[in-house]
């Protein structure tokens, strides 16, 4: 049996539009690519990080970007400034106040209590993560979580996120810095399905008329 050559373009398309991400898997916890956050949009305050397995003594705000963003649980960005701030954002998915606990901040070495604000209503909560018994391949730092819930931020059940506010106040005894926290990886656990660009859709749509025109003819020999 012959089949057309535009059931075969549909299906070159088809397989374009499935989502192949890849997984990564933090703390016994698999996640998709996809569910990072995978921009930094601004910050406050001067940060270091840990790009590469070194450290930067002052980091540029694309090292920042670097360290804070994907699902790469070895590098890790903290600082000394008081009430600094990362906003994070989401685009390739976006976060849904779904069934429990919607978002996860990991955080390394001795837990640290952090505050997170939404960039769509400026309600703040404080968060103190726990540790989590696994530690980090590069380094040893033990890995910590803090588990966030939408509802605590009055949303809407259904309502979408595409970028928070993660607040850092390190603790200062005198002049001595006791603790910081480290933000290595943020992510969503109730995630959109994401939505194909207009011109994915528009050559899906083009592949199901023509596979539709094929029929016809078909049908009409």
């Amino acid at each position: 049996m012959k089949y057309p050559k535009t059931l075969f373009f549909f299906l070159v398309i088809f397989l374009y539009t499935v989502d192949v991400s890849a997984t990564t898997v933090i703390a016994g916890k698999t996640f998709q690519d996809t569910d990072f956050a995978d921009v930094l949009t601004s910050s406050s305050g001067v940060f270091h990080t840990t790009v590469g397995g070194a450290a930067q003594p002052v980091a540029t705000f694309e090292q920042v970007e670097a360290a804070v963003t994907g699902g790469n649980i070895n590098t890790f960005a903290y600082t000394f400034t008081p009430d600094s701030y990362l906003q994070v954002g989401f685009t390739d998915n976006a976060i849904v106040n779904g069934s429990g606990n919607d978002i996860v901040i990991f955080e390394l070495g001795h837990p640290d209590a952090f505050t997170i604000s939404l960039a769509l209503n400026g309600v703040e909560k404080n968060y103190s993560p726990v540790r989590t018994g696994y530690y980090t391949p590069v380094g040893g730092f033990s890995i910590n979580v803090a588990l966030v819930n939408l509802d605590d931020f009055g949303l809407a059940a259904g309502a979408m996120l595409s970028n928070m506010v993660v607040g850092l106040n390190p603790l200062y005894h005198g002049n001595i810095c006791q603790t910081t926290p480290s933000i290595a990886v943020i992510a969503g656990l109730n995630n959109a399905a994401p939505v194909p660009e207009p011109a994915t859709m528009a050559l899906l749509g083009s592949g199901l008329i023509g596979l539709a025109a094929a029929r016809k003819r078909k049908a009409q020999a």
